[in-house]
């Protein structure tokens, strides 16, 4: 018998009635996702602008553009202007947001923005000032937000930003606009590197900011604060020399300014690597104190050993070798990736360093209290080995060379100051700086030379 085949109009009346129903609710339920993804793909809009400035009318480019979700300040997309200062911001979906523009030496830009359909939106030209024309404190914002503007000072509220439970600051910085933390842990805000990190407008172990960052709880932090600091002698003097270092100030909730916490890390791991370290933290009222330890030979010096060119001078940060004179000690921003007694980075490095901090303020503010000791113990223990062959026209010999160092270094830094504020047009303010340092080099050089034969020519011993 000759077989019929089965048509789709066939077995559409040969279905029954419940299977039938079933595949038409999954065929509308497929075609309405669909339509409901199509709708949702044509209702993100672009937003494109340029940036300029005011005074001298020329473009920003490389400026900082973000969107931030108005309710809570969650940033939505980012993106940098190019050479020509424009930017565009793609896939920007319906909603209320915050526009910010950030740029060095500039105040940031900040104002409300409304997407309502899938209309593309062209700022056209967003324009921005300098700080230094700002005559007085603005803030932009009808009520009370997680960004306000105060002259030079950008501040954000913490909570407004949110971080998981236990996070430290240095996670919570992360989360801010304009603010980028490396792996290494170095800030960025406003296209400019960190230099300082206070705590309530205090110095905390000043030269390491990593130290705050990496340790203190973001749930302390009422307010971060970001504006550029005058040095210290400006500051006292009341003259503006023009030298200022970005600055962040952690301002803490009243709640958390007293009370103790700390923080214990340990590592143990083969061919006799380990790493510990620990750190504890009292903080009452106006009146802290601090103190941290660190045993490690995987290369950590500070809490952050690859702090090298990050904040000027870390603690260790000036350390360096030469192998024809011994140690020296140069200028800011030094480099540790290749301390050890050789400049090719050979070495094994193990440390000891520990320091205390403690700051206060009494007589209603009129006096203040700031000192920090640190030690540090650093070891370095390596050796390198050469073997090279000289090929002449009418022969060859060989040249072999083999070194072994040790070097050591013990340092004491403590530094200090105290101030009195007699009334508002008088103080008086004594600082104090001191320490010691203790180097020693060893290091034994072989060097024998063969002829082709492998027979020796010669051969020497050096020990520096």
């Amino acid at each position: 018998m000759k077989e019929i085949p089965i048509s789709y109009l066939d077995w559409y009346f040969i279905t029954p009635v419940s299977q039938l129903n079933a595949f038409m609710r999954k065929l509308i339920a497929s075609l309405t996702t669909i339509l409901i993804l199509s709708i949702s793909a044509h209702s993100q809009v672009t937003i494109s602008g340029e940036i300029r400035d005011t005074s001298e009318n020329k473009s920003l480019p490389n400026s900082v553009v973000m969107i931030l979700r108005k309710a809570d300040s969650i940033m939505v997309k980012y993106a940098r202007s190019d050479q020509s200062g424009h930017f565009a911001l793609k896939n920007i979906p319906r909603g209320n947001f915050l526009f910010m523009v950030s740029y060095p030496k500039y105040a940031d830009f900040v104002d409300e923005l409304q997407v309502k359909d899938s209309s593309d939106i062209n700022l056209h030209t967003v324009s921005m000032v300098l700080r230094s024309q700002l005559l007085q404190s603005v803030v932009v914002s009808a009520q009370k937000g997680a960004i306000h503007l105060k002259g030079d000072t950008t501040e954000f509220v913490a909570d407004s930003f949110k971080v998981q439970q236990g996070a430290t600051v240095e996670e919570l910085l992360k989360k801010l606009p304009g603010i980028q933390v490396d792996k290494n842990g170095q800030i960025t805000a406003q296209g400019e590197t960190v230099r300082h990190v206070l705590v309530d407008g205090e110095e905390f172990f000043g030269d390491d900011p990593t130290l705050v960052t990496q340790n203190l709880r973001a749930d302390m932090v009422d307010k971060v604060q970001v504006f550029d600091k005058k040095n210290e002698q400006s500051a006292f003097m009341g003259i503006d020399d023009g030298q200022k270092d970005k600055t962040i100030n952690l301002k803490l909730k009243d709640d958390k300014k007293n009370g103790y916490f700390g923080k214990l890390e340990g590592g143990q791991g083969t061919d006799g690597y380990y790493n510990y370290s620990a750190m504890f933290n009292m903080f009452k009222r106006k009146k802290k104190f601090a103190t941290y330890g660190i045993a490690s030979n995987t290369g950590k010096v500070g809490l952050n050993w690859q702090e090298n060119n990050s904040y000027g001078q870390s603690f260790a940060s000036s350390v360096d070798f030469d192998e024809n004179s011994g140690f020296s000690w140069i200028g800011n921003g030094d480099d540790l990736d290749n301390w050890g007694g050789q400049y090719d980075g050979h070495g094994f490095p193990k440390v000891l360093t520990a320091g205390v901090h403690y700051n206060d303020k009494w007589s209603d503010d009129k006096q203040s209290a700031n000192g920090n000791y640190k030690i540090l113990q650093l070891d370095v223990d390596g050796s390198s080995q050469a073997n090279t062959q000289y090929i002449l026209p009418d022969s060859f010999y060989y040249f072999n060379q083999k070194q072994v160092f040790h070097n050591e270094i013990v340092r004491n830094r403590l530094n200090g100051n105290y101030e009195y504020q007699f009334d508002s047009s008088s103080t008086i303010k004594l600082t104090a700086d001191a320490g010691t340092d203790h180097k020693m080099t060893n290091k034994t050089i072989d060097q024998e030379s063969q002829a082709s034969d492998s027979t020796k020519v010669n051969d020497s011993h050096q020990n520096n």
